[in-house]
């Protein structure tokens, strides 16, 4: 992957002009007062707030040499250790996480690295050997700024994973001396409808240039994947609808004063007709919850 060449995934409410409802995430709803036109068709585990878990000390951490302290401001537990030490630590969730019986789908992790560093977090389930994810975190953008919030969301759902489990991830960085990083929460999710990813060509247009952009004459562009979970059916056909990657004519912003809450209008164009679930051909608008 080139350095100009980022995946932008976006949990959001997916509406294709006429109505289409997409992803709710139940744990918003108790801050957030849901569109009555939204379903919550969907499920997640319960978020795991580090700072409560840590002073619960049901957070802990195997290596007494590595520190774990609240920082008010970034709303989050800094960790810190040397990089030696960092390597031998493993991070744990004491209590059992409830995954049901329905698959989890994708993991949520709100954490921040270090200015300029490359720190991967390897999650395990129980005493497995093997990690069933690692994800890369996203970096601070100035020193001992740890206000900063960009969640990184990966799929897991080829993973299977049901029932109770206990877990616990490891941290893995370049970074030789002192290393730090912020953790706020993880949490899982259980999808039944679609979920969409942005694949964005950086070379040809920027993320920030386009969210910079009140008149929203900057585009992204790239590619678009959507995820159709098993047994899915769409409400406007019988017919059965397959997961697929979809070139983007163009992602823009929309909206004016809206622009500027917390779940932001975008709308995107495939660059050639497609009839998504039995919708016939539409330029896509949503409204987007949290970008990663």
């Amino acid at each position: 992957m080139s350095k100009y060449f980022k995946k932008l995934i976006l949990v959001f409410s997916l509406i294709i002009v006429s109505g289409f409802a997409g992803y709710q995430p139940i744990y918003a709803a108790a801050t957030e007062k849901a569109d009555e036109s939204v379903k919550e068709t969907n499920e997640s585990t319960d978020k795991q707030d580090i700072i409560k878990l840590l002073g619960e000390q049901k957070f802990v951490v195997s290596n007494s040499k590595v520190s774990m302290t609240t920082h008010e401001k970034g709303n989050g537990v800094l960790i810190k250790g040397s990089s030696t030490n960092i390597a031998e630590s493993i991070f744990t969730f004491k209590d059992e996480i409830d995954f049901g019986a329905k698959e989890a789908t994708h993991i949520v992790v709100d954490g921040l690295a270090a200015k300029k560093t490359k720190t991967t977090l390897q999650f395990y389930l129980d005493n497995d050997k093997e990690p069933f994810i690692s994800l890369k975190l996203n970096c601070q953008k100035r020193n001992d700024y740890w206000n900063y919030v960009k969640n990184v969301c990966e799929d897991i759902k080829e993973k299977k994973i049901t029932g109770k489990h206990t877990v616990s991830f490891k941290v893995v960085t370049e970074t030789q001396g002192d290393v730090t990083l912020l953790m706020r929460s993880i949490f899982f999710m259980k999808s039944s409808i679609p979920m969409v990813s942005f694949d964005i060509d950086e070379s040809e247009g920027s993320i920030a240039e386009m969210n910079g952009d009140q008149s929203h004459n900057s585009e992204c562009y790239g590619k678009v994947s959507i995820n159709v979970p098993d047994g899915y059916k769409s409400e406007y056909s019988d017919k059965k609808f397959e997961s697929g990657t979809y070139d983007l004519d163009y992602l823009r912003g929309r909206g004016n004063s809206t622009w500027y809450s917390t779940k932001k209008p975008y709308k995107f164009k495939l660059a050639k007709s497609t009839d998504l679930f039995g919708m016939g051909n539409k330029t896509v608008v949503t409204n987007i919850e949290k970008s990663v």
